[in-house]
């Protein structure tokens, strides 16, 4: 019973046919409107299948005969001898599989008909696919055939080409992957609203040039889950950025390099970091995004205390919000504070000015939430929720309008409310936000301002929440004040001898109670820690101002 089986067909609309019964194996190539026979002949017959020699070379091919109701086939070995056809001819070609071996391919369907009425399915891959993947599927589908009779140093070097192949191709799919995401974050960058419509577009950021400033009014990205599992490191490839037409900051206006004999530099700085405003380490899963976060149209002058300390915190604090929510992604605008009349760097060839807060704010499209955060260009001791606001807070504070391009509801809820808890790890876990000093009675400090006292010897009266206590195994009672170990930034100590002293358990009384301790604040292994030894030293309630 005959049955037409489809092989690899050649270009130009072209097709490959092969007609396959128990009683002879041929397959012929079409070209164009004529017919190129290519056959083999027929060297034997066996119950296992059918020995045939291709005629024009004398390649001896093995296939096995099939019944027209075997959609089994074993196709590696139909195709080897249609491909080995194909490449003498000097075609290129394209697959078509029947149905139950076709899934290996990604393709598009179509239904065909052969003779014997029966229908298969044909799997058509997509033409830009084709020309990338088909040469390796056909060096792949040829590997056992040319294995037979060659050394196992041939074997192995013929392995090692088409690993090398199959490298390739990964990378290559790798590249256009990174360059549709690319395309992708432009996209939605754009389709969420710009603060201003005066943009420069790069690959994966957005930014707006204040040329009176030398530096961006706000650069817009998104942090990708891609960080997790982003590899790239920093390029330091900094440089004028292209698009500007003006013109941007240079290396000058932050420092001077001077050559040395030993071939080093010698550097004269000007006090200020080239602080990013979108983080490098944001891009690191493209090296094309992070060398472009090294424009000097995405640098702003910051305090080395800040750029490397709390700032870089507030950048980790987001990158990490990724870890917990690894199916979101997080649309992000920073910028500096820029108002008439900043300080500029004296020294600087473009006169760069000098911001004295910087803002970032964040959204989570698919959570429903947003921050935003206002902080000041100076070492920073406090955590940083002290600084956390509302969108609407930053708007009000530069005059922007973020993400505009949202629905007025989703726009307003997202802008107007402040959820710090969501965005920070500590907070969720039980930890508090230190007292607002202004709030304070005089004489009376907050947990981070306990560290101004740590050493001198003057006896303060600090404030906060209890939010941990535990007994050492010498029997001495711990208490951590607004933040838990190890991130804790004030501890109380009672010794064991001083517990009687008590007329209550301290460690279960005064757990999650807000209190006021007086006494000197001492060093503790870097931590502000106060000795308390009586009762009377820690008073229950904030005292009103």
């Amino acid at each position: 019973m005959e049955q037409i089986v489809v092989l690899p067909q050649l270009g130009v609309k072209a097709g490959v046919g092969a007609a396959v019964d128990r009683d002879d194996v041929k397959y012929r190539n079409v070209v164009g409107q004529g017919f190129i026979e290519d056959e083999a002949k027929v060297l034997g017959k066996g119950s296992g299948g059918v020995e045939m020699q291709h005629v024009l070379t004398g390649v001896d091919l093995s296939i096995r005969a099939a019944a027209a109701n075997d959609t089994d086939f074993l196709v590696q070995h139909l195709a080897q001898a249609a491909f080995y056809s194909c490449l003498h001819c000097a075609y290129s070609s394209r697959l078509l599989l029947p149905a139950s071996v076709a899934k290996t391919f990604i393709c598009e369907v179509e239904e065909v008909a052969f003779h014997s009425g029966q229908r298969y399915k044909s799997f058509l891959p997509l033409q830009k696919n084709m020309e990338r993947h088909l040469p390796i599927t056909i060096a792949l589908l040829l590997l056992p055939l040319f294995s037979f009779g060659q050394t196992l140093e041939e074997q192995l070097q013929q392995v090692e080409h088409q690993l090398q192949a199959l490298e390739q191709q990964a990378a290559d799919l790798k590249a256009e992957r990174e360059t549709i995401k690319l395309e992708r974050i432009q996209r939605d960058l754009k389709q969420i609203g710009l603060p201003t419509e005066d943009y420069i577009l790069h690959s994966a950021m957005a930014l707006s040039y204040a040329e009176p400033y030398e530096q961006a009014r706000w650069v817009a990205h998104i942090i990708l889950p891609d960080i997790i599992e982003g590899t790239v490191g920093r390029t330091n490839d900094f440089r004028e950025d292209p698009k500007v037409a003006t013109g941007t900051a240079v290396e000058q206006d932050y420092f001077l390099k001077y050559l040395q004999p030993d071939s080093s530099y010698e550097y004269d700085g000007f006090g200020y970091d080239r602080g990013h405003l979108a983080p490098s380490a944001d891009f690191r899963w493209s090296k094309k995004a992070l060398s472009e976060s090294y424009y000097y149209s995405n640098m702003s002058p910051q305090l080395a205390d800040f750029n490397r300390e709390a700032w870089a915190e507030l950048e980790a604090l987001l990158r990490s919000y990724l870890y917990e929510h690894p199916n979101t992604q997080l649309y992000v605008v920073t910028g500096p504070i820029l108002q008439e009349g900043l300080p500029v760097i004296e020294r600087s060839v473009n006169k760069v000015a000098i911001p004295k807060q910087y803002f970032k704010i964040a959204l989570d499209l698919e959570s429903g939430r947003g921050i935003g955060f206002i902080m000041p260009n100076r070492k920073i001791e406090a955590p940083l929720e002290t600084f956390a606001v509302s969108i609407d807070e930053v708007e009000t504070r530069t005059g922007l309008d973020f993400f505009a391009l949202l629905e007025d509801s989703q726009e307003n809820h997202l802008e107007a409310a402040l959820d710090k808890t969501a965005w920070i790890p500590e907070l969720a876990a039980g930890d508090v936000e230190p007292l607002y000093p202004p709030d304070l009675p005089r004489n009376h400090f907050n947990t981070v301002q306990a560290k101004r006292y740590m050493g001198s010897g003057e006896e303060v009266t600090v404030c906060g929440t209890v939010v941990s206590t535990r007994y050492s195994r010498s029997g001495n009672l711990w208490l951590n004040i607004d933040k838990r170990f190890p991130n804790h930034i004030f501890s109380v100590f009672v010794r064991k001898k001083d517990l009687p002293n008590f007329s209550y358990d301290p460690k279960s009384v005064l757990e999650n109670k807000k209190v006021c301790i007086s006494g000197e604040v001492e060093n503790f292994s870097g931590t502000p820690t106060m000795n308390v030894a009586r009762e009377e030293r820690i008073q229950l309630g904030i005292p009103e101002k």
